[in-house]
């Protein structure tokens, strides 16, 4: 998926987003997704995760995501629009359970 947005700044940002996921059996499954976008940076987020069902409303995860260019892999700042360019690289790990209730 493609697309190209102007905000307020007369900054114009095209970005490319690319996830896949595939169901390995009954209980587990992975997905690895690309992101990246075309300002000066060239900011890219890469993540990669595997998600393994416990029961039916319990599972577990794990996940781990890198930044380059000044993105955020931490989720922090995604709807801020505060690039960070020149920034170093970042990276986050994810781990856990979640249950529906």
């Amino acid at each position: 998926m493609s697309f190209d947005r102007t905000y307020g700044t007369g900054l114009k940002i095209g970005s490319t987003s690319v996830s896949l996921g595939y169901q390995i059996s009954d209980a587990l499954s992975t997905n690895l997704q690309y992101a990246r976008n075309d300002i000066k940076t060239e900011q890219t987020l890469t993540s990669v995760g595997v998600k393994y069902d416990l029961s039916k409303r319990t599972f577990t995860y794990a996940s781990y995501g890198r930044g380059t260019g000044g993105a955020d892999a931490a989720f922090a700042n995604r709807g801020g629009f505060t690039f960070n360019k020149g920034a170093s690289d970042t990276s986050n790990f994810a781990v856990g359970v979640g249950h529906s209730f």
